[in-house]
């Protein structure tokens, strides 16, 4: 008997939520980009998002000077991700269902400058988030997992060393609670994964799923749910053919959580590092930088 799995399906068009305003940038010099210079266009990548204890939507994310030689994701020369070495954080003070309706978020301060991160390598990529015992833990990387705290989200405590480390593309993770148990999810080559019981103490690395795809190809920003009594596996992939925000993503199930290898994605959506957030009983699909620069919303549904 075969078991009929219910796929995530994108039920309402993108509304577009989060666009990047002018700032003055607060990083270090790079060849293109100079502290204190004001720049018009900014381009967003890689996010988290978490609900405080307000009822208020925080998230943050990748960002960065417009490059000078960018037109857009397939027209580019030099080094599209120049000065990826802060975050941006916009926060909305509403339910999700008000935000699809038509609100959108308020861009704050940018966060995590390396000047605020001293010892560190200057990048800071893709964060995640989860709230224990009414702290916030943010991790970021590339090449360590990094650490900071915070308490509302706007003040963060650097937690002072590496978690752990690995290739220097180690990036993108994801954590994931179940039964007391914290697994952080992430790109090593493969994707692979790490157990905690205090999201400080991590176990060591275990294989989560080998790329389907092959080594011509990159998994990107997982992200992991539980519906219908399935695990569900989300990443998008980078493999050169379809921009360098590549808005192919691919929903792998699994009855168990060492059931991803091997396995053919069941569903795929059109979005670039996409998060999959719950309120109210409805799944909403959050899309950063596709269909536009900036953050997207819609609705999902489960057929």
């Amino acid at each position: 008997m075969y078991k009929k799995i219910k796929v995530p399906v994108i039920t309402t068009p993108y509304r577009t939520v989060y666009v990047p305003g002018p700032d003055t940038y607060k990083g270090i010099d790079t060849p293109s980009f100079r502290y204190g210079e004001r720049y018009d266009t900014w381009i967003a990548n890689d996010f988290t998002i978490v609900k405080a204890y307000d009822g208020c939507w925080h998230a943050f994310g990748i960002i960065h000077p417009k490059p000078p030689a960018f037109t857009d994701d397939f027209n580019y020369s030099g080094d599209v991700h120049e000065a990826e070495y802060q975050l941006f954080h916009c926060v909305f003070e509403g339910t999700l269902e008000a935000l699809y309706s038509g609100g959108s978020f308020t861009e704050k301060e940018k966060v995590l400058y390396p000047q605020s991160r001293p010892g560190e390598a200057p990048e800071c990529w893709a964060p995640c988030i989860i709230e224990k015992d009414k702290t916030y833990y943010m991790y970021y990387t590339p090449e360590t997992v990094r650490l900071v705290t915070t308490k509302d989200l706007y003040n963060f405590s650097p937690y002072g060393k590496g978690l752990f480390s690995g290739l220097y593309s180690l990036r993108d993770p994801y954590i994931f609670f179940e039964n007391g148990n914290y697994i952080m999810i992430y790109v090593n080559g493969d994707l692979c994964c790490r157990s905690s019981a205090d999201l400080i103490h991590w176990d060591e690395e275990k294989l989560f799923q080998k790329n389907p795809f092959g080594e011509n190809s990159a998994q990107e920003s997982p992200c992991l749910l539980k519906r219908h009594g399935m695990y569900y596996l989300i990443w998008c992939i980078h493999d050169g053919q379809n921009g360098c925000y590549d808005n192919r993503s691919f929903v792998f199930a699994s009855e168990s959580l060492d059931g991803f290898t091997g396995k053919a994605p069941v569903a795929m959506f059109k979005a670039h590092a996409p998060e999959i957030v719950s309120e109210n009983g409805q799944d909403y699909i959050i899309s950063v930088y596709y269909p536009e620069n900036g953050l997207s919303i819609a609705k999902v549904s489960w057929e």
